[in-house]
């Protein structure tokens, strides 16, 4: 490879457009796996530092001795947060949405909204902003899952051949 072949390969990672009157670069597009797992390292671990809390209380709760109380207080919060991640989920899929409407309309004297197609609008622009927080939940839930799954194999094995003799 010979200094003309670099030359030819650097000039086509260059726009061609750059320096021209009026010219605004393009965003650079962020992809779906990255809007839902990525973007948001902070609000991970907010939710694991949550969750730890959570995880802390059931543990002291239960007592702090039997090998058990770590493992149910595990799964109790991995069930918490991937139920919590479903119903963020299916409100963002807008499944309460018609629940939201009336119950405002029946409970409140502000009138956003004329009717439920508006309030549906109006619901549907400010849910892009959120669009892919139930991720962190469900993330952060089957890791505890999976965790208490392991905790679980040890449990088993360490407790049944004891049985057995």
């Amino acid at each position: 490879m010979n200094e003309n072949d670099f030359e030819l390969e650097t000039d086509k990672e260059k726009d061609s457009h750059e320096g021209m009157p009026n010219y605004e670069s393009s965003p650079v597009k962020e992809s779906v796996f990255y809007k839902m797992f990525l973007k948001n390292k902070k609000r991970y671990l907010i939710a694991f530092l949550v969750a730890l809390v959570i995880w802390v209380i059931i543990v002291c709760a239960k007592g702090y001795s039997a090998y058990q109380s770590y493992l149910d207080a595990t799964f109790i919060v991995a069930t918490i947060y991937i139920c919590l991640g479903g119903l963020l989920w299916t409100t963002n899929m807008g499944v309460f949405d018609g629940l939201n409407y009336g119950l405002s309309k029946a409970f409140t004297s502000k009138n956003h909204s004329k009717d439920l197609y508006s309030y549906m609008q109006t619901k549907n622009t400010k849910r892009q902003k959120t669009k892919y927080a139930w991720t962190t939940f469900i993330v952060i839930g089957v890791l505890l899952f999976l965790i208490t799954l392991i905790l679980y194999i040890i449990y088993v094995n360490k407790i049944l051949p004891s049985l057995a003799d």
